[in-house]
């Protein structure tokens, strides 16, 4: 199966109402809790994290990215692509900066307490991270997801959905440049470990713009785990009369 913007896009509207918001637009349930957020270049959506233990659920960002440049080694191309990150509270979205530098960044406009999901996250067979919506299954093509931590702080993973053409838009030069604020950022934290670490991804940005390119495998969801998705997901409310009273609590805060 394949997946890109507007069929991420196509999903998200037929299932959830839209709001357009002072930079983004945003989907959200009858919860007025907000499920994703879209505008022209990617649409990012949450997904809540299961697993065995009793933590407080966790979240990721997944976004579906149209029309990327991306580098590495002078293969220069246009992708669509997917990044994913886990929810921070202080970094709760993700912008495409200069079309070839997905980031995570804070939307004001995004209250972080009234946050939901699409999907589910959770470690399938062989520890390969899934990120599962009613449609579709999407699976990561390594044993352990590279997620950023103290380690991969500063990296950028990317999912190739589909490789468009080969472009020559893509200047290395901006790309160092882009990055050199990040590096000062680096300089400037006190961690010998972050120092350590995260400096070689920064200074691999002289000739190329991600750390990883991997190629997920998208299925079709079981319909028994769709139902259940389904149930796990859908917000439980009393009556239309809550419904209404959140969605004009969300719209009056522009989210």
């Amino acid at each position: 199966m394949t997946l890109n913007y507007q069929k991420m896009k196509d999903y998200l509207d037929k299932r959830f109402e839209y709001f357009e918001g002072k930079t983004k637009g945003f989907y959200f349930n009858e919860l007025g809790q907000v499920v994703a957020t879209k505008d022209k270049k990617v649409i990012t959506a949450f997904y809540e994290r299961i697993d065995n233990t009793n933590q407080k659920p966790s979240l990721y960002k997944v976004s579906v990215i149209k029309s990327l440049y991306v580098g590495k080694d002078d293969d220069k191309k246009v992708i669509d692509a997917m990044y994913i990150e886990k929810k921070l509270q202080n970094k709760n979205d993700i912008n495409v900066n200069n079309n070839f530098a997905p980031a995570a960044y804070h939307n004001e406009e995004l209250n972080n307490e009234k946050i939901g999901a699409i999907g589910i996250a959770l470690k399938g067979k062989s520890n390969k991270m899934h990120f599962i919506n009613e449609e579709l299954d999407i699976e990561i093509p390594k044993k352990e997801f590279q997620e950023r931590n103290l380690f991969t702080l500063y990296g950028v993973y990317l999912l190739n959905l589909k490789t468009k053409y080969k472009t020559n838009k893509l200047d290395y030069e901006k790309v160092s440049e882009y990055y050199e604020t990040e590096k000062e950022e680096l300089n400037s934290n006190n961690s010998y470990l972050i120092k350590k670490y995260g400096m070689p991804y920064i200074e691999e940005r002289q000739h190329q713009s991600y750390d990883g390119l991997m190629h997920p495998i998208i299925r079709k969801t079981q319909s028994d785990i769709s139902k259940q998705i389904k149930e796990q997901l859908t917000p439980k409310i009393n009556s239309r009369i809550n419904i209404d009273l959140e969605k004009e609590k969300v719209k009056k805060k522009a989210i």
